[in-house]
């Protein structure tokens, strides 16, 4: 994979509300010199990016995530000046989980009545494309969408696909998001396969529930607003673990975890090296990763990499 433009990032959890309580969060953990994620206590929220206010509250836990973080996202690009056609804009959602209150909803419904009827309202909302639907035709995306799961690298293989979609020629950019929904029963589940079932490949999602949903804008061309973050996806490297002095992408219960400190990483880098009159408590730039490693099973890990990249360099 060659290099991708990254114009934009949005975050929504119930942690960070916005890429501005991202970017103070930021701020605050340079100046206590901790390493650790900054309390949301002491962290302003920014603005209210979620659009329609009414529209966000009716969509299930996922959709709302998700079209909460891609609404920074597609501002902070400008696609909603329409600076790329909406049937040249691809959508990747990555989701591990789904809807999990429509999905237990559905079986209740079905259980209800001993087998017999179901609610198709809940099983429309339970497959796991729901909230990719819900978030194109909300944005009016015409181009490519797709779903991605349980993949062992849900950060690079998404920018991955992102990449193949934009090389081969159709989309000019793609909205990338990582999307799930806090839950226990999920967790529950997997701590179970893993112990009871010697599952190991669940036991990293074995641990407190975290979710929330993390998006992108990328591309290869000028087609949105010139960036100055650029990211490359290194191949995988079986066996080769990082040293402990190395940033990683630990794998909480959902891909979700591993997104968040991608784009925590992402939006530090970008202000440390690119704007640092912007936020002048987090200029000591050797204090932020130029690079990630994304762990899979066995050890294995792909390495992703941030370079400056300026609006004249051919992609």
């Amino acid at each position: 994979m060659s290099l991708l433009r990254v114009h934009s990032l949005g975050v929504c959890t119930s942690t960070w509300a916005s890429i501005d309580q991202l970017r103070n969060g930021i701020a605050l953990l340079k100046t206590q010199g901790h390493s650790g994620p900054a309390d949301s206590r002491h962290v302003e929220a920014g603005p209210d990016y979620a659009g329609d206010t009414a529209m966000i509250e009716s969509l299930d836990p996922v959709s709302r995530l998700a079209i909460s973080a891609i609404t920074q996202a597609w501002h902070t690009a400008h696609l909603d000046q329409g600076v790329v056609p909406s049937d040249r804009i691809a959508l990747l959602l990555y989701s591990a989980w789904g809807q999990v209150d429509s999905t237990m909803a559905y079986l209740e419904s079905m259980w209800a009545d001993g087998g017999r009827f179901a609610s198709p309202r809940h099983f429309s909302r339970s497959v796991h494309s729901s909230p990719t639907a819900l978030a194109a035709i909300h944005f009016g995306i015409h181009g490519p969408c797709q779903t991605l799961v349980h993949d062992a690298w849900p950060v690079c293989s998404a920018l991955e696909r992102a990449d193949d979609l934009l090389r081969v020629g159709q989309a000019d950019a793609v909205v990338v998001c990582w999307a799930d929904q806090p839950a226990s029963v999920a967790v529950d589940l997997c701590r179970r396969a893993a112990r009871n079932l010697h599952r190991s490949q669940f036991s990293r999602f074995s641990v407190a529930p975290h979710g929330g949903a993390v998006a992108a804008v990328v591309s290869v061309n000028a087609a949105v607003p010139a960036t100055e973050v650029g990211v490359e996806i290194g191949p995988v490297a079986a066996g080769n673990k990082p040293s402990s002095t190395e940033p990683v992408v630990h794998q909480g219960p959902y891909p979700t975890d591993g997104a968040l400190h991608w784009a925590a990483a992402g939006v530090a880098w970008s202000l440390a090296r690119f704007r640092r009159d912007t936020l002048a408590n987090i200029a000591a730039s050797a204090e932020v990763p130029e690079y990630w490693h994304e762990n899979a099973h066995h050890g294995q890990t792909r390495k992703i990499t941030f370079f400056q990249v300026t609006p004249q360099d051919p992609i």
